[in-house]
């Protein structure tokens, strides 16, 4: 397998991103990068060394990384993948080495160094595939280091330990002991991320369970720190009863408002439940931990919130008409108790409903029966119908040749005796006339007889219809079905 050490300096893929033209846009697009270096580039093994800032994996065990190359211009990371079929190959050289395991290494904020190719995907992106990580050891980057200085902020706030790991993991539903019927959502203006939010709680809000009331803030740029924490100091507990901060997916730029310490702090302590649904599932941030609740995506959050009102009318006791059962029935008059008389009707009643069932069950399978019966009979006689124009078909062949063979005779003596030429082109008309009566047989066969013949049992009428040998006699049998 090509490792980090074996490639050749020209080939390293820093020094080409560092040389394209215009390479701060995130994602890394395959049309801007020149034709040349493309074609150099793709599917050529190259090194790349960087921070890793997300990571993820798919449905296929795939795992994708954002990785911020280290001494180039570009200030957005670039994605790399580690297939699956790679996934089991990188433990085993680094089980044999002095590296750390794959979980332990792939952290964000740490700086690593992968070899693989560059690649492109279906949206013409491009994704570095990495087939191996360098030998030597791994070291803390930058955000790394930023983020345990978050880890250490939060653990003073006093922010659950199971939060507080490498590897977050996202609620899947709300607290049971929250109330909701007022929620007060803090989102951007012309938002996706609220629209999909509302249409996940549509029918919350058709029916009236939840009322909502929109706050439109800054998420990203100077100032939306201070924006949407002086936005949440204002709400109290009048207003609301949850409050969620729901955004759309971005780079990793466009969070870092959320990381904001004032941010993180007023989230924690702020008088209601402070619900999260930022970007995506890579997208974790400070204020995601603080939050009493955290959603992968804006639309998980509305999910979450629509379950967990769902779950709370399901929870609420239902109010019966009057007392008891037990009750109403000690309460009624010995009159109107059931004695022996009313127990034997309900048995009278109970055996004449199974009675009804039952029949209604034979009758049904009677029907059934006698449909399979005409089905058989009807198969019966098409196998005798088809079996008579055969026999005809053939008897009609074998008589045709009979006569027209004559014909062919007379027809060679009209043509060789010229004394015997009008005896012998009579007959050889007359014959090829017969000849044609008796090949049109089958058709004459299937007309309609003018006089049917008449029989005085099924048994009769089918050994006729076994025996029929000619189309007229064919004809008067079986027009006595049609008629």
């Amino acid at each position: 397998m090509t490792t980090a050490a074996n490639i050749a300096p020209e080939a390293r893929l820093p020094h080409f991103l560092s040389a394209a033209t215009e390479l701060d846009a995130a994602p890394l697009h395959i049309d801007e990068i020149s034709a040349e270096a493309t074609r150099s580039l793709k599917d050529a093994h190259s090194c790349l060394r960087g921070e890793i800032r997300s990571i993820s994996e798919d449905s296929y065990k795939n795992l994708y990384a954002e990785l911020l190359p280290i001494g180039t211009s570009r200030s957005e990371p670039l994605s790399i993948r580690i297939a699956r079929r790679n996934r089991g190959q990188l433990k085993t050289e680094l089980s044999g080495s002095n590296m750390p395991d794959l979980e332990e290494l792939l952290v964000c904020g740490r700086c690593v160094t992968v070899a693989g190719v560059l690649a492109v995907n279906t949206r013409h992106n491009a994704y570095f595939d990495v087939h191996s990580i360098s030998s030597h050891s791994a070291y803390p980057g930058p955000a790394l280091r930023a983020l345990k200085g978050q880890i250490e902020f939060l653990r003073e706030l006093g922010v659950d330990e199971r939060k507080l790991s490498t590897r977050f993991e996202y609620d899947e539903q709300m607290p049971a002991d929250i109330p909701i019927r007022n929620v007060t959502i803090l989102a951007a203006r012309d938002s996706h991320a609220y629209d999909d939010f509302v249409h996940t709680i549509g029918h919350l809000l058709r029916t009236r369970r939840v009322v909502i009331t929109r706050r439109t803030v800054r998420m990203e740029g100077d100032g939306a720190a201070e924006e949407i924490t002086a936005a949440l100091a204002a709400i109290t507990v009048d207003d609301a009863d949850v409050v969620a901060v729901i955004r759309g997916g971005g780079g990793i730029n466009a969070f870092l408002p959320f990381d904001d310490p004032m941010l993180v702090e007023e989230v924690f302590r702020h008088p209601l439940p402070v619900i999260t649904g930022l970007g995506h599932a890579r997208n974790v941030t400070s204020a995601d931990k603080a939050a009493v609740a955290a959603f992968s995506t804006p639309t998980a959050a509305g999910v979450a919130l629509r379950r967990a009102v769902y779950r709370a009318k399901n929870r609420e006791p239902t109010v019966r008409n009057g007392p008891p059962r037990t009750a109403r029935d000690d309460a009624r008059p010995k009159s109107f108790r059931r004695g022996p008389a009313d127990q034997e009707a309900a048995l009278l009643r109970q055996l004449n409903s199974d009675t009804m069932a039952q029949n209604g069950r034979l009758r049904l399978e009677k029907r059934s029966a006698e449909n399979d019966a005409a089905s058989i009979h009807a198969r019966y006689r098409h196998v005798l119908h088809m079996m008579g124009l055969r026999r005809i078909r053939t008897l009609a062949r074998i008589r045709g040749w009979a006569w027209a063979a004559p014909a062919l005779v007379a027809t060679g003596i009209a043509l060789g005796v010229p004394e015997a030429a009008i005896t012998a082109a009579i007959t050889a008309v007359c014959c090829a006339i017969v000849a044609v009566f008796v090949w049109r047989g089958p058709l004459r066969a299937v007309r309609p007889a003018r006089r049917p013949e008449t029989f005085t049992s099924h048994e009769q009428w089918e050994a006729a219809a076994m025996e029929v040998s000619t189309p007229r006699r064919f004809r008067r049998v079986w027009s006595v079905l049609t008629d």
